[in-house]
């Protein structure tokens, strides 16, 4: 199925909305050291962030100042948290585990090949490798023990995600595929096909029923998983979208998009609701706080953002930048 099947959204004509940016961290008082590659808000609200090269950092958010720091590993290149924000994941050709308040490594389990992406189930019971030869393998956390092996993809694995239940994974492809396993059974349970372009971003509803990838092809596809399909395109992004967050009660959606801009969008209606601009780098990672009214960003520009209040749902789409 191709793009003209779905049909995308209107964008409705930015108007200025200045106070949408909360704080920066950086030089005043603090920012990163090196490009920021994964966040994570804790459950106490806390913000933990990873930097390259294996920075651990955490930061009170009311206070504007780091609390602690650890340094990690300088040898992985790809790095995931829990959504409970306790368990870090890092990869290249070993998977290592680690405690993110302690700042300890809990486990390390080699790999067969090259991991290309990577994720945790809610729980970080179960985490998910995906490799340069199209493989997808799941590990037993507690047990340090490999679940499944996953065949099916073609090239290799540039994404992946657990729906919120820890029921399915979904993977996408360097063959621009994505499939959608049962890990129950370790079947493939559907296919998802459409994104002319690399996929390098996925994010469940957490409800289930719906399945949103990024590609570089400008979009964001929401998916009905059970009839896979398309539900439709979100598509006034720059040519490549690189992140996706979404709050915990499902309402909005996060892009990061290579024109360095950041796009919140309704998800009830699928109209954009905020374009937040003004990086000076790359925005290469997002996530929203537990209350979903916060949002933290990261990328090249070595600077932690946070933004919001977002305001009700149906308020006007805003064109949000950062202070000069």
């Amino acid at each position: 199925m191709n793009s003209s099947t779905a049909s995308p959204s209107p964008v409705p004509v930015p108007s200025v909305h200045p106070l949408a940016v909360q704080r920066v961290f950086d030089d005043r008082p603090f920012r990163a050291d090196g490009d920021l590659l994964a966040l994570s808000f804790a459950a106490d609200g806390i913000l933990w962030t990873v930097e390259d090269p294996g920075l651990l950092r955490r930061w009170d958010l009311g206070g504007r100042r780091q609390l602690e720091w650890h340094l990690l590993s300088e040898l992985e290149n790809l790095w995931a948290f829990s959504r409970d924000g306790l368990v870090l994941a890092s990869a290249s050709d070993e998977l290592s585990l680690w405690d993110v308040p302690a700042g300890q490594l809990q486990a390390v389990l080699p790999q067969a090949s090259w991991v290309t992406a990577l994720a945790l189930r809610g729980d970080a019971g179960l985490v998910a490798t995906g490799h340069d030869d199209g493989s997808v393998c799941l590990w037993d956390a507690a047990n340090d023990e490999q679940v499944y092996e996953l065949r099916g993809h073609s090239r290799q694995v540039s994404a992946l995600a657990f729906s919120a239940d820890g029921t399915r994974l979904a993977s996408a492809g360097e063959d621009r595929v994505i499939r959608v396993w049962d890990l129950s059974t370790g079947e493939e349970c559907a296919l998802l096909e459409g994104h002319n372009d690399r996929i390098p971003a996925l994010a469940w509803h957490p409800r289930g029923h719906r399945l949103y990838s990024a590609g570089w092809d400008t979009s964001v596809w929401v998916w009905d998983v059970v009839a896979a399909a398309p539900v439709i395109l979100l598509n006034s992004h720059a040519n490549q979208v690189q992140a996706l967050a979404i709050t915990p009660d499902g309402s909005r959606l996060a892009c990061a998009d290579s024109g360095q801009a950041i796009h919140l969008w309704d998800l009830a209606s699928h109209q954009p609701l905020r374009v937040f601009r003004g990086f000076e780098g790359e925005v290469r990672c997002l996530a929203f706080r537990a209350d979903g009214e916060t949002l933290a960003s990261g990328g090249s520009d070595r600077v932690v953002h946070l933004w919001g209040p977002f305001g009700p749902a149906d308020s006007p789409i805003a064109d949000c930048r950062l202070p000069i």
